[in-house]
């Protein structure tokens, strides 16, 4: 980590063991509400009340889902240093091994456990259960199948995972 990308930053830098680790501010943070933030939110407002009746119209709502997940999927693989697109992910759902430019099948598998953990996630609560500490530990132990870290105690806390 470059300490220095981070001094504009919302938070700061604390060292940690000799290790600079970024501490980041509070939330929620100040906000200051000006005529531009409260247009935005206006339009949000208006945008998922349209989203809404579309929902009510709609038998399967995992087609309105659905391309969130997969974007959301490919951004967080991104940020973990995967090279994988939205493009990559959805040809993986047709084809174990479709013809790609960049991504490897690990970088896809590793988005793809991130759709599969997301998806894993609506059942478990549309079954009723609550989002608990057993849950999250299943739901993490889903991200590491078959990927880079997977010999990391996948589904492991720092307090010891239900059994």
């Amino acid at each position: 980590m470059n300490p220095d990308e981070f001094e504009d930053g919302p938070g700061w830098i604390e060292p940690y063991e000799g290790v600079p680790c970024y501490q980041p501010a509070s939330l929620p943070p100040e906000i200051t509400y000006t005529d531009d933030l409260l247009r935005a939110y206006g339009d949000a407002r208006y945008a998922l009340g349209q989203l809404s009746t579309l929902h009510d119209d709609i038998e399967n709502e995992n087609l309105l889902i659905a391309p969130f997940v997969v974007r959301e999927a490919a951004m967080s693989s991104q940020i973990e240093g995967t090279d994988v697109t939205v493009s990559d992910i959805v040809l993986h759902n047709l084809d174990d091994d479709p013809e790609r430019s960049a991504a490897t099948l690990r970088d896809i598998r590793e988005a793809y456990n991130y759709v599969e953990a997301i998806r894993t996630g609506f059942d478990a609560l549309d079954a009723g259960r609550r989002i608990d500490e057993e849950l999250l530990c299943e739901l993490h132990a889903s991200l590491l199948v078959e990927v880079r870290g997977e010999d990391n105690a996948p589904g492991r806390s720092v307090i010891p995972c239900p059994s």
